[in-house]
């Protein structure tokens, strides 16, 4: 915080930005955009996981047209996770697949990483793996380090080629994936990768063998503890309900 806010010289705490010092309406609208936009990683950063929808719909609905691409590309990202998570702002919800609707909100703003992203898991999710796999290297290829969030997109990918790897029966290469994976998160202290990392390890050693679940209790368990220390509700209440298949199969 010290670093972000204060001269490194002098170490004298700038001041806060005054309306006067606004030089333009377009450049006032931004500022607004962009307070919306961390008001939503606060309110995601806490577990408030509508509140982070909304305050992300208000943020492009309003001052979209005046963020930098960069902004707006994040900002519509984080709108594609939580569609595919449930927390949708339409009505008549159930009519809607939620993929179509992330896809839909990715596509509107030219984001084709992202459209790849959501295209591949939707490929895994049905069991298209020939179709999956060439989209998988496609996201790799696409992998820079000047690209807008490398380091979350990369998390991403590789994520999804965990879980391409889980499905086709490939256990240990995709549980090694997912190791690496959490120690990367705690690293760059990425506690809702790491949690939904945790997740997808835990899903993967219990669908490996269904007679064998002791390697899914330390995943479980761990992730658990992370999501209850930094109240990510739904993410602790997912790990619950796998907690809860795992003290049915040791009955």
């Amino acid at each position: 915080l010290l670093c972000a806010t204060t001269d490194k010289k002098s170490l004298t705490i700038d001041r806060p930005t005054y309306i006067g010092d606004v030089t333009s309406p377009e450049e006032a609208m931004e500022i607004l955009g962009q307070t919306a936009l961390v008001s939503a990683s606060i309110w995601e950063t806490i577990g408030f996981q509508f509140m982070c929808t909304l305050t992300t719909e208000v943020g492009l609905e309003c001052y979209g047209n005046y963020l930098t691409y960069a902004a707006k590309d994040s900002a519509v990202q984080n709108l594609a996770r939580k569609f595919l998570s449930g927390a949708l702002l339409v009505e008549n919800k159930n009519k809607f697949c939620r993929y179509g609707l992330a896809l839909n909100q990715v596509i509107d703003q030219g984001n084709s990483f992202g459209t790849s992203l959501l295209v591949h898991e939707w490929g895994v999710r049905r069991g298209d793996y020939g179709h999956a796999e060439v989209l998988i290297e496609h996201l790799y290829s696409r992998l820079h380090s000047r690209m807008t969030n490398f380091k979350l997109s990369e998390i991403e990918v590789m994520t999804q080629h965990a879980l391409l790897l889980a499905r086709r029966g490939w256990t240990v290469a995709a549980r090694s994936k997912i190791k690496y994976l959490i120690d990367k998160c705690k690293r760059e202290r990425l506690v809702i990768q790491e949690a939904n990392l945790l997740i997808l390890l835990t899903i993967t050693q219990l669908d490996a063998n269904i007679d064998e679940f002791l390697g899914a209790v330390k995943p479980i368990r761990e992730c658990l503890k992370l999501t209850m220390e930094r109240n990510m509700d739904i993410l602790h209440a997912t790990a619950t309900s796998i907690m809860a298949q795992l003290h049915y199969r040791m009955s």
